[in-house]
């Protein structure tokens, strides 16, 4: 990411991992007549993956059952909507849980990670 004269300008070189966007859709259960999510791929895209600090620093997996914040950066789509998951090139799902516009090129997700699942 550069600064040219107060605007960020995001570089598309640091979309370099591969991830799957795990579109959700909510249905209705037959016994006790709550809500379940399922989710399929909905596009495999390349994304720019940051983890918290603290997941970084330490090097370490989740720890005592506790997720690392991840924001996700990829180009901007028009088929965003939660409930979405992301899952990255090792395995691991994230939960996304706030999607932002970043200029009219890329879209911010934030959410927390779920760990190795299936989708």
């Amino acid at each position: 990411m550069n600064n040219v004269s107060g605007r960020e300008i995001f570089g598309a070189g640091a979309l370099s991992r591969r991830v799957k966007l795990l579109a959700g859709t909510a249905a209705r259960e037959s016994t006790l007549g709550g809500q379940v999510v399922t989710y399929a791929e909905l596009a495999a895209v390349w994304a720019e993956v940051t983890e918290s600090a603290a997941a970084n620093a330490t090097g370490t997996p989740k720890l005592d059952g506790h997720a690392w914040p991840h924001r996700i950066r990829i180009r901007a789509r028009a088929d965003i909507a939660k409930p979405l998951r992301v899952q990255l090139d090792d395995g691991r799902v994230v939960e996304i849980e706030g999607i932002a516009r970043l200029g009219r090129r890329y879209l911010l997700l934030a959410g927390m990670e779920l760990g190795h699942q299936q989708p």
